[in-house]
């Protein structure tokens, strides 16, 4: 197995890309899985409605407050844990999501833009809410981030390409991470590789090879904004850890 390394290729905003070696596909989508269906964050769950005359109905409105993201301390708030949020605004008015008032001044809404409803003059909503922290697995409002993953390549590179062939190499490269330095074929970006297999189709295998490496992988990850994306994985850790030593746990209670 390669030697293990972690490394941050890329983080914008929400956005992370992080390179892993010396880990298994299994390793990989185990953590995948965690991330977007185990690890708890809150979202609105429960609504008492006590005025809403506007054109939305109840329904629509309440799902509208539960996709709103909301920020949230994993160490202050486990799983099942709730907060009051508050929202009251009279029309004529455009209500946004930085309408709504929460119980802990801890927790903010991410994206405090977001349009919830119109309302015109002598039209009111009044709600009394509860976010709640759950689980992606249990509804789609409660997934921290998105992510994914693909493989890291390995080139085998003929030294003795023809130029012609060389530049045909090149050019059939996507995502232009090929050059000729001089006679020799060079790989600029290997974590960018998405292992198409243009060049290998016009170079030939015996001249230009990419396999993939079943222990070198490159995650791409956003997240809603509820956490940063390290807090995300290192919560999932927490979980994937949780339930080995509750299996190994149980493989001793049967020996």
């Amino acid at each position: 197995m390669a030697k293990n390394m972690v490394k941050a290729l890329n983080e914008k905003g929400n956005n992370s890309q992080i390179l892993i070696k010396g880990t298994s596909v299994a390793m990989i989508n185990a953590l995948r899985r965690t991330v977007m269906s185990e690890v708890p964050t809150l979202a609105i769950e429960e609504l008492t409605i006590y005025e809403n005359n506007g054109v939305l109905f109840d329904e629509f409105l309440g799902q509208r407050l539960g996709l709103v993201p909301l920020s949230m301390d994993p160490k202050a708030y486990k799983l099942g844990d709730k907060v009051k949020v508050m929202l009251e605004v009279s029309g004529p008015a455009t209500v946004y999501s930085k309408d709504l008032v929460i119980g802990d001044p801890a927790i903010e809404v991410v994206n405090k833009n977001i349009p919830l409803a119109k309302l015109k003059a002598n039209q009111r909503i009044r709600i009394e809410a509860e976010a709640v922290a759950g689980m992606g697995k249990d509804h789609v409002k409660f997934q921290p981030a998105i992510m994914g993953y693909r493989m890291m390549p390995i080139f085998t590179i003929n030294e003795d390409i023809p130029a012609e062939m060389a530049k045909k190499i090149v050019e059939s490269c996507p995502v232009n991470i090929i050059e000729l330095k001089g006679k020799k074929l060079n790989i600029t970006e290997p974590s960018d590789c998405t292992l198409c297999g243009m060049c290998e189709e016009v170079g030939g295998s015996k001249n230009f090879q990419v396999d993939p490496d079943e222990t070198g992988f490159v995650i791409n990850m956003e997240s809603m904004g509820g956490m940063s994306n390290s807090q995300i994985i290192e919560q999932a850790f927490v979980v994937l850890e949780g339930k080995a030593k509750a299996f190994q746990k149980q493989i001793e209670e049967a020996l």
